[in-house]
């Protein structure tokens, strides 16, 4: 039988274990390079839930959407898994948190928040997908 850590208890076998703590590692004044964080397609929609749904009818592509300004939705495709325009640092770290599948964030806050979620590491991406930038951040996730 396998054991497993679940809720801080072992199964199986006892004693208490304690919870995974992910930790994290800062890339300050560094970018993604723009190929990674621009978005593959775009289209007009009045709503959010409209946007989202554009994302999900092309299943073969689209992994995250942006509705922003009113009628614009930016469709992005893997390794990106979520985007948002709005959040600061704090706050896409703790996106990354809520998602097991974010092993990597990126923050470019030249012109807003610009905060995407990423399913693989930097080792992962070739030679040259970063580039240096005062208002950039990327974050890997340590588990």
């Amino acid at each position: 039988m396998s054991k497993e850590c679940v809720e801080e208890e072992w199964r199986y076998q006892n004693p208490i274990c304690k919870r995974t703590e992910c930790s994290y590692k800062y890339l300050n004044k560094t970018c993604l390079a723009s190929s990674y964080t621009d978005y593959y397609d775009h289209t007009n929609t009045d709503e959010d839930d409209q946007c989202d749904e554009e994302c999900k009818s092309n299943t073969r592509w689209c992994t995250a959407s942006i509705f922003y300004a009113g009628d614009n939705c930016n469709l992005y495709k893997a390794p990106i898994i979520f985007g948002s325009y709005d959040l600061d640092l704090n706050q896409c770290i703790e996106k990354c948190k809520e998602r097991s599948d974010c092993v990597t964030l990126s923050l470019w806050t030249e012109y807003g928040n610009e905060c995407f979620l990423f399913n693989v590491t930097l080792a992962e991406l070739p030679d040259g997908s970063t580039t240096e930038n005062n208002a950039c951040t990327i974050v890997e996730k340590i588990c």
